[in-house]
């Protein structure tokens, strides 16, 4: 998650109270995909050898880390099936070659996080909603990976659920979450 902060696509924004500004309530990161004129004037406006060092050096820090630290308490086969739960959904909804052709150029929503004691305040909406803005002007679709918490937030900003993800953990209400994805105004199949 630390190389985010590096990637010339990804851009974040942290939401703060006005009465306490030095403590983080909410924050969100998007990534714009795509080789479109806009995707490649993004990356020309946040590009650096600066960030591109950066970017390297949390890296490497990352991979020594894990070899000199690695997360014992991880169950490497239960990690490896839930891998391949997520590379499943990414090939079905996203990466297989029409889905790329058709949505290949998106704002893809990577963490949007709220602070249990500030949810259904607007928080997550107005963050959602930078998102949203760039993709209307560009004409592009904004996709995301939404909890069962999180859908009906994404369904309120016009979201649509492309499907269910393939591995379902552990929720008894039915409550699961999916894949969705939200389409700019004016924008035809």
């Amino acid at each position: 998650m630390r190389a985010r902060y590096y990637n010339p696509r990804c851009i974040g924004f942290v939401a703060v109270s006005a009465s306490d500004p030095g403590t983080p309530v909410a924050y969100a990161q998007f990534i714009r995909l795509g080789e479109d004129k806009a995707a490649r004037a993004l990356i020309a406006a946040q590009s650096s050898i600066w960030n591109t060092l950066c970017r390297w050096c949390v890296t490497v820090r990352t991979w020594i880390e894990t070899l000199v630290r690695p997360d014992r308490s991880a169950d490497a086969d239960a990690v490896a099936e839930f891998e391949k739960a997520v590379e499943e959904d990414n090939v079905r909804f996203w990466e297989s070659a029409e889905m790329k052709r058709l949505y290949g150029e998106r704002w893809h929503a990577q963490s949007v996080v709220v602070s249990a004691d500030w949810r259904r305040r607007g928080i997550g909406r107005r963050l959602m909603g930078e998102a949203m803005r760039r993709a209307q002007e560009e004409g592009v679709v904004v996709g995301l990976e939404a909890s069962g918490d999180g859908e009906q937030l994404y369904r309120s900003l016009g979201f649509e659920l492309r499907g269910r993800f393939c591995m379902i953990l552990g929720s008894e209400d039915g409550n699961v979450g999916g894949i969705m994805m939200w389409r700019p105004t004016g924008e035809v199949d």
